[in-house]
């Protein structure tokens, strides 16, 4: 049996795609109808890959199969057999180099719109009315003088790029928008929203809720939601003290279902909450809640605002406490896409793009850093202060001996060289603009931006990936009832190599995954195939062959362990 391997694995299929280019027929070219293919197991994906095929979306099948075989970046895409690819989708772009030349020139807003339309589609993200919003930051560590913002990785301000995330309550991501902090997440939010509605075709009139962490917690924010008919918003109250439980209020109990291993091991989360307008804005709603922390470590309390008064209180508290889920997304899309990679390091300088951007009057960094320094001159004053105090209120009683005259005498000293520069740095205060535009003081500041279209296109082609391999296993996951391995296996057989049988007018595929797999694995791996089989699926590469999808009995002779 023929082993279908590029000999020249680095120099070969580098032609542009848009170029005619026969596809190969492994079958034709094998005369007896047999052949070994590399990576056969992602044709489990057809039925989601046709429809990108239809909607004319297939100039990113290769990128969107390699991510489905492990690739995190196009980088890595080396490692895969592109003879074999091309058996699968007919033309391939082999060189790295010119695979990033053609993601730049598939960097569009036309086709990153198309494919989050497409996305939305594909998971029912439009016939949703829950989801989770979340901003997800990247620390940058290069050369570029970018803007900073919080990093929750190095737990202080940092050149940071900001993927803004949105998912639906069953943790599907939908939405993805990537910028720097020149907006902050309370500005970006209602743009966003605006973008997602019609992206995801989700009519003006239609309500829906954003459950979000306390990063969007602002009184302006939630005077702005209040006049907004349909959205609405859920977030934890910032610096809430754990001081507003009234022991004499009525208060309701409810539950949180945590199901761990397989659908039977459960665990109940009870939690007690009361409810009430909130003291600060009586038209936010208040939920208080009170909910036992895992390992025995007490009861946690927290305070729940959302402008929604309608909506059953138990249902927003077990939306709210399962944000997990899409942090738990996050942690799988960079450890198996790659979704926090930066792409490029192309920029642009600020000067450049003024005229896209929609400036402000802001405090000025300059302004900020004079407070700054006055802020800590006043805290030293504060202590010189204190501790002369104390050598006069001692010197009252008795004598002070020399070293106490000598260390008043200093902290005299410090007193008058504290005041002075106090008073210098408020006079520098008082002489400029407190407020300025910010995007000349960015031009000023020789601040620059990442340019972002080919990562949001390349995330957005993750993200499909991600989704593609979570529709196409929801029933093995059913089936299987193993949460811990459930995926681990599934990706295996679509990672699986196999053999090409020709057989009248259709090709039957058959699997052989590395891994053993046990008889109610099989089961329901077989009980997967035969689903997509029956949804007439067809080989990629354009010459229009149904395949039939099937897990080999048994491995083929040429394996030294068969029998």
């Amino acid at each position: 049996m023929t082993n279908n391997v590029d000999s020249k694995p680095y120099t070969t299929n580098n032609k542009d795609v848009d170029g005619a280019k026969t596809p190969v027929n492994i079958t034709d070219d094998l005369g007896y109808g047999q052949g070994f293919c590399y990576h056969l197991g992602v044709l489990m994906f057809m039925p989601f890959l046709s429809a990108l095929i239809k909607r004319g979306d297939n100039f990113i099948l290769q990128w969107i199969i390699s991510f489905l075989l492990g690739a995190k970046n196009i980088e890595q895409t080396k490692t895969l057999n592109y003879s074999s690819l091309n058996v699968i989708l007919g033309q391939t772009i082999k060189s790295t180099k010119y695979q990033r030349k053609k993601l730049k020139q598939y960097s569009t807003v036309e086709n990153i719109s198309k494919l989050i339309s497409f996305n939305f589609e594909m998971v029912g993200g439009n016939h949703c009315t829950d989801y989770y919003y979340d901003p997800h930051t990247k620390h940058y560590t290069g050369l570029r003088n970018i803007l900073k913002g919080w990093c929750s990785k190095v737990k202080m301000p940092a050149k940071v790029i900001n993927s803004d995330f949105i998912h639906t309550r069953d943790g599907y991501p939908v939405y993805i928008e990537i910028d720097d902090t020149f907006e902050d997440i309370r500005v970006r939010f209602f743009k966003q929203v605006t973008e997602f509605r019609r992206l995801g075709n989700i009519p003006s009139d239609k309500e829906i809720t954003f459950f979000i962490d306390r990063a969007i917690f602002s009184d302006k924010v939630f005077e702005k939601i209040i006049n907004e008919e349909y959205l609405h918003l859920v977030t934890w109250e910032k610096d809430y003290k754990q001081d507003q439980w009234d022991n004499d209020a009525p208060t309701k109990q409810g539950y949180i279902e945590r199901i761990r291993n397989d659908a039977s091991d459960k665990k109940l989360i009870k939690y007690d909450y009361q409810e009430k307008p909130w003291g600060k804005n009586n038209r936010i709603r208040q939920i208080i809640v009170r909910i036992e922390q895992p390992g025995n470590n007490g009861t946690l309390e927290v305070s729940v605002l959302s402008d929604d008064f309608q909506r059953n209180a138990a249902l927003i508290i077990v939306a709210m406490f399962n944000r997990w889920i899409q942090e738990n997304d996050f942690k799988y899309l960079i450890n198996h896409f790659g979704i926090d990679q930066i792409v490029t390091y192309d920029y642009w300088e600020y000067q450049e793009i003024k005229d896209h951007l929609e400036d402000k009057q802001h405090i000025s960094g300059e302004h900020k850093s004079i407070t700054n320094d006055l802020d800590k001159l006043r805290g030293k004053i504060k202590t010189v202060l204190y501790k002369l105090h104390r050598l006069n209120k001692k010197e009252q009683k008795k004598k002070l001996n020399t070293k106490e005259l000598e260390r008043k005498k200093d902290l005299e000293e410090s007193k008058k060289d504290l005041n002075s520069q106090i008073e210098n740095k408020e006079q520098q205060r008082k002489a400029m603009d407190k407020r300025v535009s910010k995007i000349d003081e960015m031009i000023k500041m020789g601040k620059q931006k990442m340019q972002t279209n080919t990562k949001k296109l390349l995330d957005i082609i993750k993200i499909i990936s991600r989704n593609i391999f979570y529709k196409t296993v929801e029933t093995f996951r059913s089936d299987q009832n193993d949460y811990r391995d459930d995926l681990l296996i599934f990706r295996e057989v679509t990672r699986a190599n196999g053999v090409i049988r020709k057989k009248g007018n259709e090709s039957i595929i058959s699997l052989c995954p590395v891994m053993e797999l046990t008889p109610k694995m099989k089961r329901n791996i077989n009980k997967t195939i035969t689903e997509i089989n029956a949804k007439n699926i067809e080989m990629p590469n354009s010459l229009a062959v149904e395949i039939t999808l099937e897990l080999a009995d048994k491995v083929d002779s040429f394996f030294a362990f068969a029998k």
